[in-house]
């Protein structure tokens, strides 16, 4: 947070003391996305979930980069269209590093992307929007380097080129936006099918051959930079990149197996156990079986089967908060008195089990006297966090209330 103020202090320092209001644009970028984020959480109500409005207002960021991107590079083209030699020389070192030659628009859009960074960077902080700590030292790193260029007018073009990685981060982004408001799409669904295919082929091209290409020639062209801070900031500001990508493929190939591959047979597995464990219910439970049990001269097993109904008082669900669905139920037998006359006083505890298996109570409800088939009216509002996995824990406990302080429903 300190880091983004004195960032903050010296885009006014440049714009109100060195009259440098081409900067203008960056502060413009910051407040626009912000802007963004307000509106899309207003309309996102009531759940106004922080990591939605933030991948929304990625997205957006992405669709106006990459579009900008591909029209400086395209309007750059047509402007060298007269010869070959212009077409080429389009790339050359001295066109990419000196600020005498940026190209039309990218120092505008590069200000404006820097500004979302900025952005971003204080929006993750503030809502904890991260797992690790490799997102937020990457939106550091390219904050440091385009703040850099843009103050001294250098490598802005080679920054552009950068930045058309923006274009598989569309699809990056439409896929988790697509999962949250339209969760029950399947594999089998044209539209995932594209969706997928665009996700691989702007990975593989837009971002890791791109990033790879531009770090290439920076190597080739390091004799011709000049001594100072370019060349050491421009490689490890791609070194970086590089290395976000490797990550980024591995988490994208875990989410394309996850959605693509495996939901298949660990549907038909959770389908094929809850079948059986309905049989086993409906053979130990069901009202059927009274007959043909009694007719066996066994009409004692009325009477167990209704006991039975009343042994399972504790449940745990596991359930992925992404989709909203069980996944799990464990099933644990409490002891319970032999005779048909007994009434417990239920209460529901909730919990949140931790990556350690520690369970933290999140409320519970109020106290059902004398009841075997309680309904609780106490409501308990829980954060929900997009795409993050999230293990709640359910406990029926049967107590006296003497012993706690909680209130009772009569």
């Amino acid at each position: 947070m300190a880091t983004l103020v004195l960032w903050l202090v010296s885009i006014l320092f440049e714009i109100v003391f060195n009259k440098r209001s081409e900067l203008i644009c960056v502060v413009v970028g910051c407040f626009f996305f912000q802007l963004a984020n307000w509106v899309i959480r207003f309309f996102a109500s009531p759940s106004r979930d922080p990591l939605f409005v933030n991948t929304s207002v990625s997205l957006l960021h992405s669709t106006i980069i990459s579009s900008s991107v591909i029209f400086i590079l395209v309007n750059q083209w047509l402007i060298t269209r007269g010869s070959l030699s212009g077409r080429v020389f389009m790339f050359d070192h001295s066109q990419l590093f000196a600020g005498t030659s940026t190209w039309p628009c990218a120092y505008s859009a590069l200000c404006f992307s820097c500004g979302y960074f900025a952005y971003d960077q204080l929006d993750m902080l503030k809502y904890r929007l991260y797992n690790d700590g490799w997102i937020l030292v990457h939106h550091l790193i390219l904050l440091i380097c385009f703040t850099l260029a843009l103050y001294r007018n250098v490598t802005i073009n080679y920054l552009i080129l950068t930045l058309i990685c923006e274009l598989h981060s569309i699809f990056l982004h439409v896929r988790k936006v697509r999962r949250r408001m339209a969760p029950g799409l399947t594999k089998r669904s044209m539209f995932v099918r594209i969706e997928w295919l665009l996700n691989w082929v702007t990975y593989i091209t837009a971002r890791c051959a791109a990033h790879i290409l531009i770090t290439t020639k920076l190597i080739w062209d390091a004799p011709k930079f000049e001594k100072g801070l370019e060349l050491p900031l421009a490689l490890f500001g791609m070194a970086g990149m590089n290395l976000l990508n490797v990550f980024l493929g591995v988490d994208l190939f875990n989410a394309y197996r996850k959605e693509m591959i495996q939901p298949q047979n660990s549907n038909h597995h959770q389908e094929s156990l809850y079948c059986r464990w309905e049989c086993l219910k409906e053979i130990l439970l069901g009202d059927w079986t009274d007959g043909i049990l009694c007719s066996f001269g066994m009409p004692v097993i009325k009477q167990i089967k209704q006991l039975a109904k009343g042994l399972i008082s504790e449940y745990q669900l596991k359930f992925n908060s992404a989709k909203g669905l069980i996944s799990e139920i464990y099933w644990n037998m409490l002891a319970v008195p032999p005779t048909t006359s007994y009434k417990s006083d239920p209460i529901v505890v909730i919990y949140t089990k931790e990556r350690d298996e520690t369970l933290i109570e999140l409320g519970r409800t109020e106290v059902i006297l004398n009841s075997v088939d309680p309904t609780w009216i106490t409501k308990h509002t829980l954060t929900y966090h997009f795409e993050v996995v999230q293990y709640l824990v359910f406990r029926v406990y049967d107590i006296d209330t003497q012993f706690h302080n909680v209130d009772v429903k009569v």
